[in-house]
């Protein structure tokens, strides 16, 4: 074949604007080692395409049969051999622009899932808030991703890592916040409602609304993401909370919504807070009437102000109105905004 039509041959694979460029103009290649999932490794080299097509060309070149690039992702593995930091390949140039002979692992986006499930529970407690927090750039990288660790048991592992340190609670609730936009996770929920839902409930109130109040409780964080995860659940499965939600949680939510000198006024504004969302379902305000007129049987001056304040709001239907869909949005939000542990 002469270099002229070797040359037509290969422009009509460039995009736009590498044929704009010039005649003179080479395009971008680089050679990499691709790492399949079952430890093989072989050598590609790639021309400046769209990633979608350089998947392609990757899975074709070394024999991997799927449902096209939609069924791959591109990761790079940085440290630990054993659980390394993982990140997401979401634009062609972080391929073309890395090093001759840099590796890069295929992975099928339905195991992916699991290997996200499985590093998370291998993680070591003083390690598992940086390792959620790097999990949590994946599942705002590709909503593909965050569907396959929905399905691979990964909101359970979620409430595992939780419960390892005080410092993993944010990042841990930051990745359910973001898996929250996806309908099956309230599903998932739902599912196994008996195992990890109520666990997820109860810690949820102790995190937010601890038993007992200790002067370093003065400084802890306003916890947006824990309460973004309660009160989408409050707002979503209020069934299945008026179920199971116990006596002494119950009677510390409503104490928080009261208020009074022994409050702290952060644990007032989250109670109120929860109140709020719960008052969006009939149920669960009717339960929380009946805790608030127990209270108030038990409270004297200020407090007992607080208490008729409340008992007023949560009996006039329209006391709550708009409050627990603003406040999920503004929560929401800020949640977005999370990064790491920060609150």
């Amino acid at each position: 074949q002469c270099p002229s039509c070797r040359r037509l041959k290969l422009e009509q694979h460039l995009p736009a604007s590498a044929k704009s460029a010039g005649k003179g103009m080479a395009p971008r290649s680089v050679q990499l080692t691709v790492v399949r999932s079952t430890g093989a490794e072989n050598t590609v080299i790639l021309l400046e395409k769209p990633l979608p097509d350089l998947i392609t060309d990757i899975c074709a070149g070394i024999g991997v049969r799927g449902d096209g690039p939609d069924s791959f992702i591109l990761t790079r593995h940085v440290g630990s051999s054993s659980l390394p930091e993982v990140m997401l390949i979401t634009h062609e140039d972080q391929l073309l622009n890395l090093q001759q002979g840099s590796r890069v692992h295929l992975e099928s986006i339905a195991e992916f899932g699991h290997i996200m499930t499985q590093q998370l529970s291998l993680t070591p407690g003083q390690s598992t808030p940086a390792k959620l927090v790097e999990l949590l750039d994946l599942l705002r990288s590709d909503d593909r991703v965050a569907e396959a660790a929905i399905q691979k048991d990964f909101i359970g592992a979620l409430v595992q890592a939780a419960r390892k340190s005080q410092n993993a609670i944010e990042p841990a609730m930051a990745c359910l916040c973001q898996l929250l936009h996806h309908e099956k996770t309230v599903l998932w929920l739902a599912q196994n409602w008996d195992t990890a839902g109520t666990m997820l409930l109860s810690d949820l109130v102790d995190w937010l609304l601890p038993d007992k109040v200790m002067p370093a409780d003065e400084a802890l964080p306003f916890r947006r993401a824990s309460q973004t995860v309660l009160i989408s659940i409050l707002l979503e499965m209020p069934e299945l909370v008026n179920q199971t939600l116990s006596e002494p949680l119950w009677r510390r939510i409503v104490a928080a919504g009261i208020g009074g000198p022994s409050v702290l006024e952060h644990h007032f504004a989250i109670g109120h807070n929860l109140l709020s969302a719960m008052a969006a379902n009939d149920e669960l305000r009717q339960a929380a009437l009946r805790e608030a007129e127990i209270q108030r049987g038990q409270c004297e001056d200020e407090t007992a102000l607080a208490a008729d304040e409340l008992i007023r709001r949560l009996e006039e239907d329209d006391g709550y109105e708009g409050v627990s869909n603003e406040l999920l949005i503004a929560l929401r939000d800020c949640c977005a905004e999370l990064v790491g542990g920060a609150h």
